[in-house]
């Protein structure tokens, strides 16, 4: 991802802190130039009815790191629909503000979209996991 540790931060986070730290999904899409100013996404799951109170979760994160010009986004995935197909709109949409939403439905259009598995890196990684056991 072309990130770097922020050492000097990292250095006052006490060793005794074993809690979920509530970072889900990383995932990013560079460019062929191998410069870090690409599109890079920290995502939080949340399966309850009290999502928005995760918004905020991989936000701890921006402290952890140093990235090269473009800022982290911070994403939300649920496993439910808050679209309001009449509209085109969202159900609590005040909740949205500076996150990025993955619900039901934007979530099955990825997996369905013609083989996106296949064309991912980590297809690779997730087979030789299983291979392994």
């Amino acid at each position: 991802m072309n990130l770097t540790a922020d050492e000097n931060y990292l250095q006052i986070v006490s060793s005794n802190g074993t809690q979920d730290l509530r970072l889900d999904i990383v995932g990013w899409l560079p460019f062929g130039d191998n410069i870090g100013n690409h599109i890079s996404v920290f995502g939080q799951c949340a399966c309850g009815k009290e999502w928005n109170k995760k918004i905020s979760d991989t936000r701890r994160y921006n402290l952890f790191i140093n990235h090269y010009l473009s800022p982290i986004i911070h994403s939300v995935f649920i496993p439910y629909s808050l679209i309001n197909y009449n509209y085109s709109t969202f159900y609590e949409h005040h909740e949205l503000c500076g996150i990025l939403l993955f619900e039901r439905k934007r979530i099955l259009s990825f997996i369905n979209n013609e083989n996106i598995y296949d064309m991912l890196n980590s297809k690779e990684i997730v087979e030789r996991c299983i291979k392994m056991y």
